[in-house]
């Protein structure tokens, strides 16, 4: 799409060049310069990899000091080399090289190939979507200096070097009569400038080419507008008000106002020839850099460097955001002006302090950049990089309001080598997996130039590994042992090792089971993993279908990672253990009751709703019969979207007045009718608070009919009493094109669930004495087989008897020796011998191994007291042991 733009502008860009001869720019020649910093200023290189031949991302921590308080601040910097004939740098321009498209920057880098990039030039964010300053991609002109002093611009000329100038715009629209009117812009958004503040669309004309992609321009008050239609050099077209088209790709549409509408309608009708002509110039070296001599420009903010010193005083002292502390994006250049800096220092919470704008100089003038200035910052800003082996650039930066803002431009780092030959292999996968685990390890492959390679290109890989007793096919190994092993991949004599653990029992430190649902009800679907850590410190959620379960207080089946709970015990309680090797885990689920709040079916179940939307969105909410059965109703969601205004698009089933819940609930569910549109469904909720919850019942409507969807809401820490506000499907910018923004949905049984409580720990008392078989539960005396005894000072009592009686109960598994206790949601695991016990998951390390005599295992009193949490008591006269 480039070479279209350049098409489409080259001949513009040649008659566009005044009479002045053009001359090569000559930047002076910079020498190295200390940057200017202060004792306390630390900047720590804490990584470096390469992005493409010629481009490197680093990551730095800067340490410095605010206000006598020091702070951190964490910094990104691709570094460009422009001696490297493989890499350039370009702007990317929103979506399909058009302005008013606002996209993320790793859309633009998707979009554009880009292996790395940073958010780019200021813009308005209540207007058209374009950039405040110039922009120039791949040489061609896409929009000009406005007329505002202060703001800087980053340019790359021809001969591949950098400059930062101010850019000054002036040029002439000459009618067929000869007549000319001054021109004040090229694709320009709504702007204010000068003092008194003046509206740049005042009495004045600008041209708009297909590079805008709105069928309106700069439209934000009742005016005199009038719009003229210029297509191959001629007038096509004079009309009051907007020209509802985006300009062609030969024409462009001037827009006018006052005294220019005043010129078109004395000077200009349909069929006369009409040209212009402007200039560019910058204004701080000389000869004066013309805008024809550049491959890239865009425009940027204050100057915050110059000659490797932070700028004491900014060419925009008044921004009212120069103090404060933001994330901020930059782009500057060396003294040599051969490499080029795209940098992002962060703010980010507690983690990253952000920096002001004389801070960022200090910043950039250690990073070794001679001359920079800022761009876009705070929410804007962004920098993606694209990781060594992969085809798509990902954010390396930390995120100011955790969410990648669309944005106008940005600068893009393209790699222009050829396909070379692979150099390395990047094998990826789990550092452990479980025994007989399909483990699947993924490949990449980069080349000679630091670039991808295609995935066709890796398809003879060979795989081997060195476990003996492991298979490995196609990059899937399965092992039956635990032990450490290598997987090596290998093609055209370069290969790659990747160090993997088969896990047993012994190397795990702790495990959990992870449920989806925070209650069990009947016929209800969990959703089960498990989360293991090994005693190295490695990390991983299991999909459940790679262990045992044993299910307690319900009845049901575990298939791959869903139990299905068929029915409900007489329990308050459930209780889902995972076992893998021996070692087991446990997740304690209360017993869930039902409140359905709505079914339509009858007016005791009918809940008044309306139809709402986000600007643009047209719809209606009826209520409907379910496959014609009059007996069985619903509400129904028909939605269009396609007028829609809003980045993301919504249409909602409104509940007027808010439906207020009793008590806590846990989960909503609901039966929905879809209709495969891929947009989202959900719900929204409030608190007591008035904080707004957004509830995703499913990521995307994928099928038509009915089905069952729910949501967990315990781990939203709501305050109690909420209220059900909407149910909604929608469809953010990102991806729109992929869903349908026409369809209906319907909604049946709004149900929440709640939890019963589960009933408190049995309160007993028992009492043992040393040496007798005896014990007394609650004053009742009993006898027992085993009487508790000292070993080299420590005193052991009998596990089952003590289990018993403080309302627990034991397993025993004769095959693995194992003794499994259960008292409430406690579980502990232990074996006669070993130390080490799993107590609620976790790996703990006793004093003293439980030992067994009479067939009864006795446990150190000790360890009742820390890992159970029973409060003991010892008299040492009677020699009493009292346990509760």
């Amino acid at each position: 799409m480039r070479s279209k733009w350049k098409k489409a502008l080259g001949t513009l860009l040649i008659t566009t060049v005044t009479a002045t001869s053009v001359t090569v720019i000559s930047v002076p020649q910079l020498t190295y310069a200390e940057a200017a910093t202060t004792a306390a200023d630390q900047l720590i290189l804490n990584s470096e990899s390469p992005i493409t031949s010629g481009a490197t991302l680093r990551s730095y921590t800067w340490k410095s000091t605010r206000n006598k308080k020091a702070i951190s601040v964490n910094a990104k910097v691709i570094a460009v080399d422009l001696t490297n004939p493989n890499v350039k740098l370009d702007v990317m321009t929103g979506s399909g090289e058009q302005f008013t498209k606002k996209q993320t920057i790793a859309g633009m880098a998707k979009e554009y190939g880009a292996a790395a990039g940073i958010n780019g030039d200021f813009y308005n964010t209540k207007a058209d979507g374009a950039p405040m300053g110039p922009q120039v991609s791949d040489g061609v002109v896409m929009s000009t200096a406005p007329l505002l002093a202060g703001y800087y611009s980053f340019a790359v000329t021809k001969d591949r070097k950098p400059l930062i100038d101010t850019f000054s715009f002036s040029g002439l629209v000459t009618a067929a009569d000869g007549a000319s009117f001054n021109l004040n812009g090229i694709n320009k958004a709504v702007y204010w400038y000068g003092k008194p503040s003046v509206h740049a669309m005042n009495d004045s004309m600008f041209i708009y080419t297909s590079a805008w992609g709105s069928t309106l321009r700069a439209v934000d008050r009742n005016t005199d507008l009038l719009e003229v239609l210029v297509v191959d050099g001629i007038v096509q077209q004079i009309q009051p008000g907007a020209i509802k088209a985006i300009p062609p790709e030969n024409g462009y549409i001037l827009r006018t106002e006052g005294k220019a509408r005043k010129f078109v309608l004395e000077h200009m009708k349909v069929g006369d020839p009409v040209s212009y002509t402007y200039q560019m110039i910058g204004s701080e070296f000389k000869p004066q850099a013309d805008a024809s001599q550049f491959n890239v420009m865009i425009g940027g903010g204050t100057l915050l460097v110059d000659k490797g010193k932070p700028v004491e005083t900014l060419s925009l002292p008044n921004d009212a955001d120069a103090k404060s502390a933001r994330s901020r994006t930059s782009v500057g250049f060396s003294a040599d002006q051969k490499f080029v800096y795209l940098v992002t220092a962060d703010k980010t919470g507690s983690s990253s302090d952000g920096v002001t704008l004389k801070e960022l100089g200090k910043l950039l003038a250690q990073i070794g950049v001679w001359r920079g200035i800022n761009l876009d910052g705070g929410g804007s800003t962004q920098l993606v990089s694209r990781p060594l082996g992969d085809t798509t650039a990902v954010i390396a930066n930390g995120l100011e309001n955790n969410w990648q803002r669309p944005v106008v431009n940005g600068l893009g780092v393209f790699s222009t080598a050829p396909k070379g030959q692979l150099a390395g292999l990047i094998v990826s996968g789990a550092k452990f997996v479980l025994k007989g685990e399909q483990a699947t390890f993924s490949l990449k492959g980069y080349d000679q130039y630091d670039n991808p390679v295609d995935a066709a290109d890796l398809a003879n890989v060979s795989w081997t590994t060195t476990d003996k007793k492991a298979a490995m096919e196609a990059g899937v190994f399965t092992s039956s042992s635990a032990g450490k092993t290598k997987v090596t991949a290998s093609l055209g004599g370069v290969s790659q090792n990747y160090d993997v653990q088969v896990i047993g029992r012994d190397d795990i430190q702790s495990m959990s089971v992870v449920t989806s649902s925070s209650v069990a009800i009947t016929n209800s679907s969990i959703k089960l993993s498990v989360k293991v850590k090994t005693k190295s410190g490695a990390e991983r959620t299991l999909p459940g279908q790679l262990f045992s379960w044993e299910l307690q207080g319900i009845e049901g089946q575990v298939t791959d990672n869903i139990l299905k709970v068929s029915s409900v015990k007489d329990s308050a309680a459930a209780r889902i253990v995972a076992h893998y090797d021996g070692y087991g885990a446990t997740a304690t689920l209360p017993i869930g009751v039902v409140q359905t709040i709505a079914d339509w079916d009858s007016p005791a179940t009918d809940l008044a709703t309306a139809f709402a939307s986000t600007a643009g969105v047209t719809g209606t909410v009826a209520n409907i019969a379910v496959e014609g059965n009059e007996q069985n109703r619903a509400i129904e969601l028909a939605y269009d979207m396609t007028t829609g205004t809003t980045d993301t698009k919504a249409a909602y089933v409104s509940f007027p007045k808010g439906v207020a819940l009793s008590g806590q609930p846990q989960k909503i569910q609901m039966q929905v009718r879809g209709d495969q549109s891929l947009n989202w469904l959900r719900a929204e909720m409030i608190d007591a608070d008035n904080k707004l919850y957004y509830i995703e019942l499913e990521p995307t409507v994928n099928w038509k009919g009915w089905k069952t969807v729910s949501a967990d809401l315990a781990g939203l820490k709501m305050k109690y009493p909420v209220k059900l506000n909407k149910l909604y499907v929608a469809s953010p910018k990102v991806g729109e094109d992929e869903r349908n923004p026409i369809g209906s949905v319907a909604f049946d049984q709004i149900s929440f669930l709640y939890k019963q409580a589960i009933p408190g720990l049995k309160q007993n008392t028992a009492k043992l004495t040393l040496g007798k078989k005896k014990i007394e539960v609650n004053g009742v005396a009993a006898t027992i087989d085993v009487a508790p005894l000292t070993v080299n000072g420590r005193t052991f009592v009998p596990l089952r008897f003590i289990v018993d009686a403080l309302g627990g109960e034991v397993q025993w598994d004769p095959v693995d020796k194992r003794i499994t206790v259960f008292r409430g949601s406690q579980m502990a695991e232990m074996r006669v011998g070993e130390k080490d016990m799993i107590f609620n998951g976790q790996r703990v390390t006793t004093e003293a191994a439980p030992i067994s005599k009479n067939a009864r295992t006795l446990v150190p009193l000790r360890l009742l007291s820390e890992q159970f949490g029973w409060i003991v008591d010892w008299n040492d006269k009677t020699k009493e042991i009292t346990l509760r």
